[in-house]
């Protein structure tokens, strides 16, 4: 992941395309520039539990979440397929293994996977409460 956090800051923020020469001083800007929290789906793969997700590559959970009944079920996202013809594609079954990979389609992976395992562990965490 901070592979990724240094490339959008070289894209993003920095001027001459480069990072900043410490680590602190790479915090404080990406602060200043991006004050919402970050969070990475393979961590929240993790928390969810090996018993849930068992490998956490992007396919692999973005599969999960559309097989197994308790992450499928929490929320609906459907795909617009009408918003250009080369799109169509994104909504059919079985071909996300032909998709992974493709910048707009691990877009819509990476959203998918986030919202549903934040609602699995949002209702976790209701029946938790409701428990004690």
């Amino acid at each position: 992941m901070m592979y990724d956090l240094g490339f959008i800051y070289r894209q993003f923020v920095s001027k001459d395309g480069s990072l900043p020469e410490k680590y602190d001083d790479f915090v404080k800007e990406w602060k200043k520039n991006f004050p919402q929290k970050i969070f990475d789906t393979k961590v929240l793969a993790a928390y969810c539990g090996q018993d849930i997700f068992g490998k956490t590559s992007l396919d692999l959970v973005h599969a999960k979440c559309e097989k197994d009944k308790k992450l499928r079920n929490n929320v609906g996202i459907v795909f617009d397929k009408k918003t250009h013809e080369i799109f169509g594609s994104y909504g059919v079954k079985n071909t996300t293994s032909n998709q992974a990979h493709d910048a707009g389609f691990d877009s819509f992976m990476t959203g998918k996977v986030f919202i549903c395992m934040s609602k699995y562990i949002e209702i976790g965490e209701i029946v938790k409460n409701a428990k004690t």
